[in-house]
């Protein structure tokens, strides 16, 4: 029984004795050269690496570079003129409607011009018809009405030429002159200016004229009869501005002589002033007319 059992505890020693000896054994040769393979290819296949081949660059010949250089000039040159014709559109665009806007401003200033040329001519016949008054009885009722209704229709209110000149300005004023290609249209709208500053000179002289007459009406007859609407009225007719007096006893009027031939001596130096202002405001008409016909005809613009 003893023997029996040493044998089996032999055999276990030696089971025993195998299985650790195959943990703890070395690894065999053809193992470690496998292992060291796998192992060597492993970091292979992570890290490759491509290499470019060495190309050898040979010069350019001179004749590339001199195209290249072409080419770019070409490039720039029509980038440039590109440009440049866009702008010149550009400008010819802005060039026509600020012409449009002067021809719709000189076309007001036409009409304007007729209203004022027919007024004054209107106040000029008014004055004419109160220096027929001179040396007349004044205190007669007919006499007495025509004084105060010619002077009030005829010397009271100014009646000027005021151009449109919104267009020129907003020109000058942005530089845009500039853009106005013909120089005979450029000339002829300044030789409007001229005209015009012509007007407004005659014009501060008539209204100098006018205010010294009207003062000295003040020392020869009552001004404050004129707001009685019981002995004047007024209105509008045919266009114009009217008075009528409906008075049935003389106003004051004045008999000293001396203011009376001053009085009728600036009546006589307004005249001839308010006169001169009409034919300057005809000439202007007309000019205005054949500048508007002008214009349109250099920029081919639609006749109204």
């Amino acid at each position: 029984m003893n023997e029996q059992q040493n044998i089996d505890d032999g055999l276990k020693m030696e089971d025993d004795g195998g299985e650790q000896s195959t943990v703890d054994s070395p690894l065999t040769t053809e193992e470690q050269s496998e292992t060291l393979t796998t192992n060597n290819l492993q970091p292979t296949t992570q890290m490759e690496v491509h290499h470019h081949p060495q190309l050898e660059h040979k010069p350019k010949p001179w004749k590339e570079y001199i195209l290249e250089y072409i080419m770019i000039v070409l490039a720039v040159a029509t980038g440039f003129f590109a440009e440049s014709i866009r702008e010149n559109i550009s400008d010819r665009e802005k060039e026509k409607q600020n012409i449009e806007n002067i021809v719709k401003c000189l076309a007001t200033d036409t009409t304007e011009l007729k209203k004022i040329i027919a007024i004054n001519i209107r106040q000029l016949n008014y004055v004419d018809s109160l220096m027929q008054l001179k040396g007349l009885n004044l205190s007669e009722i007919e006499n007495n009405k025509k004084f105060y209704v010619y002077t009030l229709t005829g010397i009271y209110g100014d009646w000027f030429f005021k151009p449109n000149d919104a267009a020129m300005q907003q020109l000058k004023a942005s530089g845009s002159l500039r853009l106005i290609r013909k120089q005979a249209v450029i000339d002829s709208l300044f030789q409007y200016d001229r005209y015009n500053a012509v007007m407004k000179d005659q014009q501060e002289i008539c209204y100098y004229l006018m205010k010294n007459e009207w003062m000295k009406f003040e020392t020869i007859a009552d001004e404050s009869e004129f707001m009685n609407k019981n002995k004047f009225e007024s209105g509008i007719e045919n266009g114009f501005l009217f008075y009528r007096a409906k008075y049935s006893e003389p106003l004051y009027i004045s008999k000293d002589e001396k203011e009376l031939r001053l009085f009728y001596g600036n009546v006589a130096t307004y005249g001839p002033a308010i006169g001169l202002y009409v034919i300057l405001s005809q000439q202007q008409l007309h000019y205005t007319k054949s500048l508007i016909a002008f214009i349109q005809t250099e920029y081919h613009l639609k006749h109204e």
